[in-house]
């Protein structure tokens, strides 16, 4: 799947991970594949937002 755009700016975004981090998700942080989105979900088990620009930090939530 390719990542969407920043409805901001146009850039780059990546998914945000929410819950505790594995030792891969780790990894993919460092490699600025993800974002961490902490550990606290709503009511649907999901976090506030999808995807973070990595240009301007904006963060989004998925069209659905």
């Amino acid at each position: 799947m390719k990542p969407p755009k920043c409805p901001k700016c146009g850039g780059k975004g990546v998914p945000i991970v929410y819950g505790m981090p594995s030792e891969k998700t780790w990894k993919l942080v460092d490699q600025g594949k993800v974002e961490l989105g902490g550990c606290e979900v709503g009511e649907d088990g999901q976090g506030e937002f999808d995807w973070k620009c990595r240009g301007c930090g904006n963060e989004w939530k998925d069209k659905k």
